[in-house]
Parts: structure tokens; sequence; C-alpha cells
């Protein structure tokens, strides 16, 4: 079974503001002590401190199941639940491809731009290799850290795509003229 990043997308309530870096690192403690993490990270978007996204890298579905599981019965989450606007977005992205350094090679203040793509029926192994040239390509911009990407684990069609950069200026030369997908950036805070 190939590793999985869970993908979790959420929004502080403004009065908890305060709490976004605090909470991450406090869940990074807690992760980090279960066996199968590899690592766990917390991104904030520039343009809006209320909105982060945590990556979670673990070695398979069994482990981030226990870990669902561990998490929803400690106090903690609890907690963390009521300082959100709503539910997070989590998605399980299974990692088929690694280009040059991995998540857990970032730093605190490096970028993370993530694309979500729908291949049409049958198409996915032609997005696939697409994605490939794409990364292939991305390596020879300045300040292009390294990638991964892969299916999502719940939607075969969707593919899921983390690139990583030194800066905001290095991700900006990476973007396509004319955009035919969505692509977030975000900041390592944890």
């Amino acid at each position: 079974m190939p590793d999985l990043l869970v993908v979790s997308s959420f929004q502080f309530l403004p009065v908890f503001l305060s709490q976004a870096t605090r909470m991450p690192m406090r869940a990074r403690e807690l992760l980090m002590e279960h066996e199968g993490v590899k690592s766990y990270t917390a991104w904030q978007d520039p343009s809006d401190p209320a909105k982060l996204t945590t990556i979670l890298w673990v070695e398979g579905d069994e482990i981030a199941d226990e870990i669902a599981l561990t998490m929803s019965q400690n106090s903690f989450y609890a907690e963390a639940l009521k300082t959100f606007t709503g539910p997070a977005d989590m998605k399980r992205v299974r990692i088929t491809t690694t280009v040059g350094k991995s998540i857990d090679d970032t730093d605190s203040g490096d970028y993370l731009s993530i694309s979500h793509r729908i291949a049409e029926p049958g198409m996915m192994d032609e997005m696939e290799d697409e994605l490939e040239g794409i990364f292939q390509d991305l390596q020879t911009i300045s300040g292009f850290i390294g990638s991964m990407h892969g299916p999502n684990a719940a939607l075969d069609e969707e593919m899921i795509a983390l690139a990583f950069w030194a800066d905001e200026a290095s991700y900006r030369k990476s973007l396509p003229r004319k955009m035919m997908y969505s692509i977030g950036l975000t900041r390592r805070i944890v």
C-alpha cells in the first residue's frame, strides 16, 4: 500500500486566530508519537492567516484510520474543532511520484502550491504522464524544492499535486499563462 498524504484545509474563527500556530504545533507533538507517521506540517494562506492546510504523511490507509480514531477520542481534537468556522476539507492522496525533495525536507517559511485536477474518464494515465513532465520542467526554476503527487484515494479521477518552493517569486514563475485548474499557495508555519 502506498504512503498517503492526509491534506486537511480549514479556517479559524476570527476570535481564535491567535491559535493558528499553537494548535498545529500541539497536533504535531501528538501525531509524531504515532508509529507510521512520517511527517506533519502546517501551512498558512499568506493572503488570509485564518486559513490553514495541514499535511500528515503516513504509511498507508491503516495508519491514517488509526490516527483518525485516536484523534477523535482526544480532548485536544474536540477543542480544536470549536475554533474552526466549519468542518475541515480532508483528502487522502496516494503518493505515486516524488520529484526532488519531499514535504519533510521543507522548512518553516517555505511555500506550498497545491493543484487539483480532474481527469476525463479513462484519461488518468495521460494526466499522470502530463504531471510528471510538468514537474520535471519545474526543476529548472530556481527556488523549486520538490513535489509530490498522486490520486485522491476517494476519487480516482482527481489528481492532487503539491509543489514546494523556497519563495513566492519562484512559485509565480511556475504559473502557466492560462490557468486550466485551481492552484492555491500557502506558507509553512509548522
